[in-house]
């Protein structure tokens, strides 16, 4: 056969097909990111050299007051069944209101409150960011992270709560922890600058007291909040201050999922408006309890009324002696540190 009939030899060539470009790291994201953050930071600043003084305030009212206090708008405090209010923590929402000044997405604090006629909102105001600069200076104070400020319809909740390293009192009495005493002293001395009326209560977890103790969450949230009022008196708050002194054991959870989760027990301080005084009775004196009046009209030297009646807390009246002869409550135990009614002693 000849050179040209012969068949030549088929040659297969593979070639190996490329995919996409291989991930080359999402760093160029991080750096983008800082870049739209410093231009939007700029134009801000900008934007604000170029507005009015009124504007710049109001600006500056958003950042001094976040919660929105004068705002009177109020938020469910999920945590409990408190009265509706904005967490230091989370923001509150402000009622807008053509005629409270306005301007800039936000209200300006002085301006709307003089507008409204209510001095003591933007005092009140002014006094928890006062206190709250003063917890920012005891931010090396571990308790200092244990205080929380909400507005509420009253006024100003401050709340002094345990957790499961710290205890405000130390444990089975109602002395006050060594380690508080720095956060309470702030917030004695900036409460007795004010003009406000306080309510003082004692809160405890759902854990039931030993087999062995003769006292109940009862008695150790009560006895807790009078050592609260006691310690306040004597680092500021002025003693026309307490309006009452209150103890609700384990009623008002914190932490409803958690009965026993120690940030159920906690101190409260209610810093009452005016509204809020009326609200807890001390408000317009011809408002007060009929029977008070009767008893105010009464001549005091008839002791044997005293003998028939008793006021219980809550305006409820009971016998002072019970049909079956015992006793409706035994006497008051005495408090440790406090010979009587006269705390000066």
């Amino acid at each position: 056969m000849s050179a040209e009939g012969e068949e030549r030899p088929i040659i297969i060539v593979k070639k190996k097909g490329h995919g996409g470009h291989g991930h080359h790291g999402g760093s160029w994201k991080v750096a983008i990111a800082d870049l739209m953050t410093a231009m939007m930071a700029l134009f801000m600043v900008l934007w604000l050299i170029g507005q009015s003084p009124k504007t710049r305030s109001s600006v500056g009212a958003y950042f001094r007051d976040p919660m929105g206090l004068a705002g009177g708008g109020n938020t469910e405090n999920s945590t409990g069944p408190h009265s509706g209010g904005a967490s230091f923590h989370s923001g509150g929402n402000t009622a807008i209101n053509p005629e409270m000044g306005f301007t800039a997405g936000r209200v300006d604090l002085e301006t709307g409150m003089a507008k409204l006629g209510r001095p003591d909102l933007l005092e009140l105001s002014r006094a928890r960011e006062r206190l709250a600069q003063a917890l920012m200076a005891l931010r090396m104070d571990t308790w200092s992270r244990h205080v929380e400020l909400t507005s509420v319809d009253e006024g100003l909740r401050i709340e002094v709560q345990d957790d499961f390293q710290d205890s405000l009192f130390v444990s089975g009495s109602t002395k006050i922890n060594p380690k508080a005493e720095s956060v309470l002293i702030a917030i004695a001395e900036e409460l007795g600058a004010l003009p406000n009326r306080v309510v003082i209560e004692g809160h405890t977890d759902a854990a039931p007291t030993g087999k062995r103790s003769r006292v109940s969450n009862w008695e150790i949230s009560t006895q807790r909040a009078n050592s609260a009022r006691r310690f306040l008196l004597a680092h500021g708050l002025r003693r026309d201050q307490v309006s009452e002194v209150r103890g609700y054991a384990s009623q008002r959870l914190r932490l409803w999922h958690e009965p026993d989760n120690p940030r159920n027990r906690r101190i409260s301080v209610l810093v009452l408006l005016e509204r809020g005084a009326k609200k807890v009775g001390h408000g317009d004196p011809k408002q007060a309890h009929p029977l008070l009046e009767r008893l105010q009209n009464l001549d005091y030297r008839n002791q044997s009324l005293g003998n028939e009646l008793e006021l219980a807390p809550g305006g409820t009246v009971l016998p002072a002696v019970p049909p079956d002869g015992g006793s409706i409550a035994g006497p008051t135990p005495a408090v440790p540190g406090e010979a009587g009614p006269d705390d000066s002693k």
